[in-house]
């Protein structure tokens, strides 16, 4: 018999999960959120529409307790669990963040506390639910809370891995690198071709062959054997080209777009590609603050 579940915070990662585990299963004793229109849209999309509620109380009949609340209400919600009485030395309770340890969670009850991190992004509630088919957590906590986090990965239908307390904001800022940030770097490429004739059609979405390709070679051939592009090539007159167009008119893209190519060229001089030679070249180009011309056609 699985646990019967809680479900504080009724957002798109809580009811992404709770979603798959109710599929699995576990039974949803209550889908707790401030705004009761809310949870009653989440208990609905969860398939436990009668759950619904804003009383924290309703916490009472669950074995386990989710919340998948904001980073910074994550201990607080957990302090209002303790002190009124909800939680006993039996009582599961898990956060999602990843950023934040188990710790959090601890309170008088001496109950299993577990930090269970998807590595994945939520643009909704939907999306989410399937999207964590084959996605990799994260667990950190005492050895029975991270006992029954793999048990919940393997009824997510994902895969799992301990993270140590002290890596919990290197594996966060490691995340948001290849999530937020690439988000980012998408959105400054269509800065940069915001002039071309129907640019609101085009970007992003012509990009995005390119970007997948580019993620799809990474992750099997690694980055240094998927690296492409000039400063692999070892081509110094095409970087200088690219520096000097951007001081020229997209100055404020320059500093950002000069840090990738250096972070580029160290991945290129370890995939043993790139001569001695060009490495010298390029690392000359990207020192160099006084850019050359931009060519013109002649």
């Amino acid at each position: 018999m699985k646990p019967r579940l809680a479900l504080i915070g009724p957002g798109r990662l809580g009811q992404a999960v709770t979603a798959r585990l109710r599929e699995a299963g576990y039974p949803i004793s209550a889908v707790i959120g401030r705004d009761l229109n809310k949870a009653q849209a989440a208990a609905r999309f969860i398939g436990a529409e009668l759950m619904a509620t804003d009383q924290l109380r309703r916490c009472a009949a669950a074995q386990a307790i989710l919340i998948a609340v904001a980073d910074d209400a994550i201990a607080e919600v957990a302090g209002h669990l303790h002190a009124s009485g909800l939680v006993t030395p039996h009582t599961l309770l898990v956060h999602f963040s990843g950023l934040h340890p188990a710790q959090i969670l601890v309170g008088p009850a001496e109950n299993p506390c577990l930090a269970l991190h998807p590595l994945q992004t939520f643009a909704s509630a939907a999306q989410g639910k399937s999207a964590l088919e084959g996605c990799t957590y994260s667990l950190q906590g005492d050895a029975l809370a991270v006992e029954s986090g793999q048990q919940l990965v393997a009824d997510l239908g994902g895969q799992a891995f301990i993270l140590p307390a002290e890596m919990k904001a290197r594996y966060h800022a490691a995340a948001c690198l290849v999530s937020n940030y690439v988000t980012t770097l998408v959105a400054e490429a269509c800065q940069l071709l915001a002039e071309v004739d129907g640019a609101d059609e085009l970007f992003p979405r012509a990009l995005g062959p390119l970007l997948q390709t580019a993620v799809a070679n990474t992750l099997t051939m690694g980055p240094q054997q998927a690296l492409t592009g000039p400063i692999v090539r070892g081509d110094s007159g095409t970087l200088a080209l690219h520096l000097s167009t951007l001081a020229e008119q997209c100055p404020q893209q320059l500093p950002l777009y000069r840090e990738l190519a250096r972070r580029t060229l160290d991945l290129a001089a370890r995939s043993e590609r790139l001569s001695k030679e060009d490495q010298c070249k390029l690392s000359a180009c990207l020192d160099s603050r006084d850019e050359p011309p931009s060519l013109t056609a002649g």
